[in-house]
């Protein structure tokens, strides 16, 4: 998951082999900084419900 990655390492890659898309971040589509440390336990919290699972 892309929080506020750099992302100029993407700019050679063709993401699933589509010219002209462009990778981006949470913070990118959100216009502020996104740390992984905000976005964690939401993400587990979101996969735990839609896995019904428990996330230990």
């Amino acid at each position: 998951m892309n929080c506020n990655t750099d992302l100029s390492w993407y700019d050679h890659v063709v993401g699933c082999g589509i010219e002209g898309a462009e990778a981006t971040s949470l913070s990118r589509e959100c216009c502020r900084d996104i740390s992984i440390d905000e976005t964690l336990p939401k993400m587990v919290k979101q996969f735990a419900s839609v896995f019904n699972c428990d996330v230990v």
